[in-house]
């Protein structure tokens, strides 16, 4: 079990509970940022506050907290959770003209050294119709993303990409992806 923020309570929840809280399980209209955390603290915490303030607008939606806000609620759980270092998903939606909010701090898997080495396999995938959304939305409505990442698994791959119809990459379904040019 652990413990999660669901609107102004914190609640403890098991992992079947907290899989209602998945993007592309939970039916509704709102966005989420998921966060890593390391032990001196959030990675980028202000840009991911601001895509989701954008993402928050772009649904006619208002930022329930502000940067200091959300940090500390995430700070109370990472210590009732007995956390260092984290996965951490803030979330906001509307659903039947009610308002919510989720923090969920779960515990980071540590990638193991052969992985780290060998590497990931994925599959391109190529998307059958584009995104509903801007690139910089990141919705609730993730089901499409959710199918074609267990599509990848049934594969054999750790991950999907995928690509649009012109063949250009346009995201993971649970990975960001990073370029290194000239070294």
């Amino acid at each position: 079990n652990m413990f999660i923020r669901l609107n102004h309570r914190i609640i403890d929840v098991d992992s079947s509970s907290l899989e209602t809280f998945t993007p592309g399980i939970l039916k509704a209209k709102g966005v989420f940022e998921t966060i890593r955390v390391y032990k001196n603290g959030m990675f980028c915490l202000d840009q991911h506050l601001k895509r989701m303030r954008e993402g928050l607008k772009f649904f006619h939606l208002e930022m329930p907290y502000s940067l200091e806000e959300w940090s500390a609620r995430v700070h109370q759980l990472l210590i009732l959770n007995h956390s260092k270092e984290a996965r951490v998903r803030l979330m906001v939606w509307q659903r039947k003209n009610k308002f919510e909010t989720a923090i969920i701090c779960q515990p980071l898997s540590i990638l193991k050294e052969s992985q780290s080495r060998e590497g990931f396999k994925a599959s391109l995938l190529k998307l059958k119709k584009e995104k509903r959304y801007p690139p910089n939305i990141k919705s609730l409505d993730y089901a499409f993303l959710r199918k074609a990442f267990l599509a990848a698994q049934t594969q054999g791959c750790d991950e999907a990409v995928l690509v649009n119809s012109s063949g250009f990459l346009m995201e993971g379904t649970r990975a960001n992806i990073f370029f290194v040019r000239n070294g």
